[in-house]
């Protein structure tokens, strides 16, 4: 039921405490189109779905940003931790 396209929203919190990372390189080489080239979320703890592969744009929202779509179809799932599904 997945559809094209991810977006996930998290806090400056989140990313922080969880130590997140933007990577380009993957066991120093470029990462592979099929990890994620030219750029990846890695988010640790947490299940690589979650961790967006082509990254092509980065916002700031408000807090009462809405859930996406990609958090609500993964609610359902045991990730540790998921913050800010609304």
């Amino acid at each position: 039921h997945s559809t094209p396209g991810a977006s996930w929203i998290f806090s400056l919190r989140d990313l922080a405490q969880r130590d997140a990372w933007l990577v380009t390189r993957m066991n120093d080489v470029d990462l592979p189109p099929d990890h994620g080239f030219p750029l990846r979320l890695v988010v640790p703890g947490w299940y690589g779905c979650c961790c967006i592969k082509w990254v092509n744009e980065i916002r700031l929202v408000g807090d009462d940003e809405p859930s996406t779509a990609h958090m609500r179809e993964f609610l359902g799932f045991d990730q540790p931790a998921a913050p800010g599904v609304r």
